[in-house]
């Protein structure tokens, strides 16, 4: 039985723990594809400075079976920071007059 989904995550070790920062599941077809997962270090600061690590699960089930080629960790690269909320409109003036 084919996997039909893989979960991706990207990690940074934190004295010696896995601790995720960014995961996706992925549907997989039977088609070859490419897949990404990207991790921001404006969402996850702590993340900064730590070994980072790509961990693949297979989550389709029991009996269950997949085959990952070519896996890629690249990086670092500079990310955007994050667009801040915008503010809301004022509350206009009860009293235009006063």
């Amino acid at each position: 039985w084919a996997a039909t989904t893989l979960r991706a995550t990207l990690y940074y070790e934190a004295d010696g723990v896995r601790v995720p920062a960014a995961t996706a599941d992925i549907a997989i077809t039977g088609e070859m594809q490419e897949y990404s997962v990207e991790l921001n270090a404006f969402l996850a600061p702590e993340a900064v400075g730590k070994t980072i690590g790509i961990e693949f699960e297979n989550v389709s089930g029991p009996s269950t079976w997949l085959g990952i080629d070519n896996v890629r960790l690249e990086g670092p690269t500079a990310a955007p920071e994050p667009e801040p909320e915008p503010e809301p409109d004022p509350e206009p003036d009860p009293d235009p007059e006063g």
